[in-house]
């Protein structure tokens, strides 16, 4: 049963202390103040046990993905979590506790994958986690854990919202096409760039050819100075002055519940 210390930290956790004080005297699951979504701790309660259920967790996920690159990473460390507490809960042998720390921080804090970090909590607590991964217990990534889910509970209310008026099948079906539309529209804008940045290589090496075609005719320059014409350039001197001068040359325009629960 989650004590009434956590329930208390939690609501606090997720609910600015101004809008505690100016909405002591109401009463139910949400309020809306200022157009922001003050949560009781029921909804905490309810939101947990949407992470901890497969279908709606799933559904979240892929909500989540959409916006931002390490939300759903978010998910899956928190459910990760979870699990090695119950393990710890269980009386698991320390090998086993050890392995599944290991793994833990191998996925999401140290990973071989680009970013390292692949969850949205600050470095500090990352290096925590490391320092600490040989301490057994339920509460090795509990300030993580605790970070990671108000991150997400943030997006609740809005998946809440988005699948109020479908069944599961559709919630899947419509954020599937979402996700491949959102993907064809970073293709696009890769492309985007590549051709761009294509086009100005074009552009300066054409340029670039061009300068050297007419530096032929005169004193060659090399780095910022000046070299002395060779005897075989002699010839290059009785150009005229105009001509001797390349203004164009290159080289002049040198990123639970929340511990009982969590």
């Amino acid at each position: 049963m989650v004590s009434s210390v956590m329930m208390a930290w939690a609501f606090r956790v997720c609910v600015p202390h101004s809008h505690l004080t100016r909405n002591k005297r109401h009463s139910g699951p949400s309020l809306h103040v200022d157009n922001k979504w003050v949560s009781s701790s029921k909804e905490i309660i309810t939101f947990r046990k949407a992470l901890l259920n497969p279908i709606t967790s799933f559904q979240f996920r892929r909500f989540v993905s959409l916006k931002g690159d390490l939300l759903e990473n978010g998910v899956i460390f928190w459910q990760e979590v979870q699990k090695y507490k119950d393990m710890c809960h269980s009386h698991c042998d320390d090998d086993t506790l050890q392995n599944k720390i290991t793994t833990i921080i191998k996925c999401f804090i140290t990973s071989t994958i680009p970013p390292a970090l692949q969850i949205d909590i600050p470095e500090e607590q990352a290096q925590k986690i490391v320092e600490q991964r040989k301490e057994l217990g339920p509460y090795v990534f509990r300030e993580a854990q605790m970070t990671i889910f108000a991150l997400l509970f943030k997006f609740w209310p809005k998946f809440c919202e988005f699948r109020s008026n479908l069944v599961d099948e559709d919630v899947l079906a419509l954020l599937e096409t979402q996700r491949k539309m959102e993907k064809q529209r970073k293709a696009g804008i890769e492309e985007a760039i590549r051709k761009k940045s294509v086009a100005s290589v074009k552009s300066f090496s054409t340029a670039d050819g061009k300068t050297k075609s007419d530096l032929s005719s005169t004193p060659s320059f090399t780095g910022y100075g000046r070299q002395e014409p060779s005897n075989t350039n002699l010839v290059n001197l009785a150009l005229p002055k105009k001509a001797a001068v390349c203004h164009s040359c290159p080289w002049s325009t040198l990123h639970c519940v929340l511990d009982g629960m969590l």
